[in-house]
Formats: structure tokens, C-alpha cells, sequence
């Protein structure tokens, strides 16, 4: 009688625990991950060491030039 009355115990428990999850997820929303990339910008490296490579689409972008 014990054991069945601990594992109907978790089943309720891990559902409430789901429940609060879900509801804190839809409450925070897209704040929490703005938050944390901003936090984490600080751990980017400095602009001087970030190879910057030519831009690989640039041969099929129209032409700005006016001659026709």
C-alpha cells in the first residue's frame, strides 16, 4: 500500500511541477532570452580578432551602378 501511494504522490508532483514550469515559461517569455544576450555579450571577443570575410553573395547582388 505504501509504494503505490509514493509513486501516486510523484505522478501529482511531477504534473504540478509541469504545470508551474509552463506557466513560468509563458510569463517570462522573450525577456528571459533577451536578458541572457546580453549577459553573454559580455563573453564575445574583442572586433579586432574576428576575421571579417568578404560576403559570399555579393557577386549576385544587383549592380548600384547607373550605367545601362
Amino acid at each position: 500500500m505504501f509504494v503505490p501511494v509514493l509513486l501516486g504522490a510523484g505522478v501529482v508532483l511531477s504534473g504540478v511541477a509541469w504545470l508551474v514550469e509552463r506557466a513560468a515559461r509563458i510569463a517570462a517569455g522573450r525577456q528571459m532570452e533577451r536578458g541572457l544576450a546580453v549577459r553573454l555579450g559580455s563573453l564575445a571577443p574583442p572586433e579586432t580578432l574576428i576575421a571579417r570575410e568578404p560576403d559570399p553573395f555579393a557577386l549576385f547582388a544587383p549592380s548600384t551602378r547607373d550605367g545601362s
